[in-house]
């Protein structure tokens, strides 16, 4: 007589796909002395071996007319067919492995259909049309700030520059490096030249305090406060090479000043100066 004795169990068990399914088995030592089992599952059918383990200790001591459950766990691959998957639950007596064992009753693991799923596989087209339409807007963005003439983007003012005078540079006036025309301050003691290399540079003569750093850029550069509030040197061929960035201003205007500060102002308030104090 078989020292161990599994009488009864599941007949079957659900087996849903992508979780496991357990089944629970009374495992009985029905000797009088205490002994080692060794458990373990057999598979039937189209069963496979790796779907099927038993949870805890696979060798466990048994007390003399001692039951324990032991829980058989089946986990199915996802590409497994649907249907019956019958197994047993073996166990068998460490001292005598080749005669003494027993099975229990046939379990069927029931695996439903495969739960239909969007392929991910060719997702990468996604990836590809997020990268375009990223570069899009990227060049769109390029488009529309150099077209509207942002603070970082010069543009030409919309009106010929006339000649400026006197210690300013008005709302669409320019100053020609090609005749190094100057505005001074009105004590006499300041001046920002356009000069003929192109440098737009604030003196207390004979000492520069500020300059653009552009010079090299030609011969005939002209420095302009454009209408829109942006004061701009521009080469001959009309391409800006330095700014003050202040545009969307209309009506600013530019003053050498008597503390030797070369400031922009549109309606009292300053948007920028060379920072040139002189105390």
């Amino acid at each position: 007589m078989p020292t161990f004795e599994i009488p009864d169990g599941p007949t079957s068990v659900d087996a849903p796909r992508g979780s496991d399914a357990t089944a629970v088995f009374s495992v009985t030592n029905t000797s009088s002395d205490t002994a080692d089992a060794r458990l373990s599952v057999v598979q039937t059918g189209g069963s496979k071996a790796e779907w099927f383990s038993v949870d805890g200790n696979r060798e466990r001591t048994f007390a003399a007319g001692e039951t324990q459950t032991v829980t058989v766990r089946a986990k199915f691959p996802s590409d497994a067919p649907q249907g019956d998957y019958p197994f047993r639950l073996r166990a068998i007596a460490v001292n005598d492995p080749d005669n003494d064992h027993a099975e229990g009753p046939v379990t069927i693991a029931r695996l439903g259909p495969a739960t239909p799923h969007e392929d991910r596989k060719p997702r990468w087209w996604l990836w590809i049309l997020i990268g375009v339409l990223v570069i899009l807007a990227i060049l769109a963005a390029l488009y529309f700030m150099l077209r509207s003439g942002g603070s970082d983007t010069p543009r030409p003012a919309k009106a010929p520059a006339t000649a400026a005078h006197g210690d300013r540079l008005n709302n669409g006036q320019s100053l020609k490096g090609a005749t190094s025309q100057e505005i001074v301050s009105k004590s006499g003691f300041f001046r920002a030249v356009m000069q003929n290399d192109c440098n737009f540079v604030v003196y207390n003569p004979p000492r520069a305090l500020w300059a653009s750093g552009t010079n090299g850029r030609g011969a005939a550069c002209n420095v302009v406060m454009q209408l829109d509030g942006n004061l701009v040197v521009y080469t001959e061929a009309g391409q800006p090479v330095w700014a003050s960035n202040t545009s969307g201003n209309p009506g600013a205007e530019v003053v050498m000043q008597d503390d030797g500060n070369l400031v922009i102002y549109a309606a009292g308030r300053a948007l920028w100066a060379s920072n040139t104090v002189v105390r």
